[in-house]
């Protein structure tokens, strides 16, 4: 399957790459989020833009279920985000990603989906024919936004010149002309194994801001992970290699994406420690 986006249109093809038909999927943009089980259906999402509050804006995520015949859309729920924030941009007021704000996670296991705001210690687990099946919570201290923050986040802002080329930080205003939150979120990325388990990145403390903004990841320090059984018990928390962009965790091995000194990626694969091992065994396995 293929997403037109510009023109929010979905193609579909079967396994040996045949044309099997083209429906529209007006207000979705963003591609496809995941696959059901079955390889029937697709996830994909749409953004509602809201009004500010103050400066701040923060829009509304809707997940939805479209199946390859086109006769069945089933939404699946909405969550807030991302934030963006009034600044300066080019000479006049506009709204722009906001630093340290909050961003929307998700993830899809088989035919549930998983959905998060980073501004909340819960994740909601919903099954494509059921619906909301499952609310995993659990406490955590919301991270303080620091002058240290700021400052690393102006810091990296002139970065961005050198790495994607002269006037890149331009398009950044400095942390000084946002209305910052007093907290950074709490989670910013979840990950479902393929025994059923549900890992959450805590707010990486190096990304200082710029979280998707083309994608970098300023891995400077080792990232924690809240492990969950597929209960939504919480197993304990986990760190793994800094620079290291998870894309999957299977069997004992975590397969990720990292940058050497010269930016240039290379997959790499390492395997879960005894403690990560024996906490999964320890779980309930697949549910």
């Amino acid at each position: 399957m293929v997403v037109y986006s510009t023109i929010q249109r979905l193609s579909f093809f079967d396994a040996d790459g045949g044309f099997v038909r083209v429906r529209d999927a007006p207000g979705f943009r963003r591609g496809v989020d995941g696959v059901s089980a079955d390889c029937s259906s697709v996830v994909i999402h749409g953004l509602e833009r809201r009004a500010a509050i103050g400066k701040v804006k923060t829009d509304l995520v809707t997940f939805s279920w479209h199946d390859a015949s086109g006769d069945s859309v089933r939404t699946i729920g909405s969550i807030p985000g991302p934030e963006t924030g009034q600044a300066l941009f080019h000479g006049r007021e506009a709204f722009l990603p906001l630093p340290f704000g909050n961003l929307p996670s998700m993830a899809v296991f088989g035919d549930m989906v998983y959905l998060a705001s980073g501004d909340l210690t819960e994740v909601k687990i919903y099954d494509r024919t059921r619906g909301l099946v499952r609310i995993v919570r659990w406490t955590a201290k919301a991270p303080t936004l620091t002058s240290a923050d700021r400052a690393r986040h102006d810091s990296i802002r002139v970065q961005l010149d050198t790495r994607f080329g002269q006037g890149t930080s331009e398009d950044f205003p400095a942390s000084e002309v946002f209305d910052l939150p007093s907290t950074k979120p709490y989670l910013s990325r979840i990950l479902v194994d393929d025994r059923g388990f549900m890992w959450v990145q805590r707010y990486p403390q190096v990304w200082e801001g710029f979280e998707r903004i083309f994608g970098v990841d300023f891995g400077t320090a080792d990232s924690e992970w809240w492990l969950f059984d597929p209960s939504g018990n919480l197993q304990g928390v986990t760190t793994m290699p800094r620079g290291l962009g998870i894309r999957d965790i299977a069997d004992s091995l975590v397969a990720g994406v990292a940058r050497d000194q010269n930016d240039v990626e290379r997959v790499v694969v390492y395997r879960l420690s005894d403690t990560v091992l024996r906490l999964r065994a320890e779980g309930r396995g697949k549910s």
